[in-house]
């Protein structure tokens, strides 16, 4: 079987390049928040949405008129049926995630509502190399979307495309 796609970027409008998942040294990240904007600056990207895990990077100050910085955060909870910790991440919201990450106790279904109440989107994370299955994802609501590529995952344990979770068959 082949799977087609249509590609959405040629579709007509106004295209932006960013990045709604990463992270710094303050979790488990390489660079400060100001190397890590930089970079992305520097690469051509348009936003840019730090999410270090179970904290709230302050980016205040670092967004320019043509770099937007928008507030985030990442959480580790409960439990797959495979037994791996659901990622869920939280952007453009108003103040830190109060569920404790790396948190088998805590509700993946609980941090997408406590994200929406901050007033944000939630995304769940790498699904692929989480090991979540369709069954996992299907008793959430309430959330956005899945993170379709992830580069470190990739590049680490070559589980970064998550097209299992999103390509109609």
């Amino acid at each position: 079987m082949r799977v087609v796609f249509s590609n959405p970027f040629e579709a007509e409008g106004h295209w932006f390049r960013g990045n709604l998942h990463a992270h710094t040294i303050n979790s488990d990240g390489q660079l400060t928040a100001e190397q890590l904007v930089d970079r992305y600056r520097e690469a051509g990207y348009d936003f840019l949405s730090v999410t270090d895990h179970g904290m709230l990077t302050d980016t205040r100050g670092l967004s320019t008129p043509d770099f937007l910085l928008i507030p985030g955060e990442e959480v580790s909870v409960g439990t797959s049926e495979a037994g791996r910790f659901f990622h869920v991440v939280g952007i453009n919201i108003r103040g830190e995630i109060p569920v404790g990450d790396f948190d088998r106790k805590s509700d993946p279904q609980e941090a997408i509502d406590v994200i929406r109440g901050l007033g944000g989107l939630a995304l769940v994370a790498h699904p692929y190399w989480s090991g979540l299955n369709h069954s996992d994802l299907m008793g959430l609501q309430g959330y956005l979307g899945l993170e379709v590529f992830n580069t470190n995952c990739e590049l680490t344990i070559g589980r970064g495309l998550s097209s299992v979770h999103w390509v109609k068959p």
